[in-house]
């Protein structure tokens, strides 16, 4: 029963993430952030590799980024055949964002996770009959989703930046 709630709230948040990025822009009434983003004019980058090569160590890293902020949702991430999942929902510059980070074990693939995998390295993946656009990290042991609910410049930059810090996390 305990793994049947498990599966039927991630199935739920994933519906709510698709719902969100089918509709592009617009408000978002059903997310609520936990935090607000705020960026440090002239703030250091932080070496990727000096951060633990695992989803903790990657969370810490892309906050010392300042690129994700509030408190983090622990994701079921086995329907996609990871092993950890995070997610974080937070304001940035007016916008609602939210970010999903999965870890995956690299040396122990499920044929689920080859599968989700495989199909994340062309920038989607198929969940609840949805593609879902993602990003995988350089190493494939990372995907993240992320939806921002407005579009301006700011944000833009913002969501190139976070692609690209995580595309080349490495950690230890």
């Amino acid at each position: 029963m305990k793994n049947v709630k498990k599966i039927l709230a991630l199935v739920l948040c994933f519906v709510m993430i698709l719902s969100l990025t089918a509709c592009g822009t617009g408000t978002v009434s059903t997310v609520s952030a936990s935090g607000a983003l705020t960026v440090t004019e002239g703030k250091a980058d932080p070496a990727a590799s000096d951060y633990a090569n695992d989803i903790d160590g990657f969370v810490s890293y892309l906050k010392d980024c300042e690129l994700i902020a509030g408190d983090a949702t622990d994701m079921s991430a086995d329907f996609i055949g990871a092993i950890k999942g995070k997610q974080f929902c937070f304001t940035y510059s007016d916008a609602t964002v939210t970010v999903e980070l999965y870890e995956y074990d690299l040396e122990n693939l499920s044929e689920k996770a080859s599968s989700y995998l495989a199909s994340a390295k062309g920038g989607k993946i198929e969940v609840l009959g949805k593609e879902v656009a993602v990003t995988l990290s350089e190493s494939g042991k990372f995907m993240m989703i992320y939806n921002i609910d407005k579009e301006s410049e700011v944000l833009s930059a913002y969501a190139d930046e976070l692609k690209n810090n995580f595309s080349l996390f490495v950690g230890k």
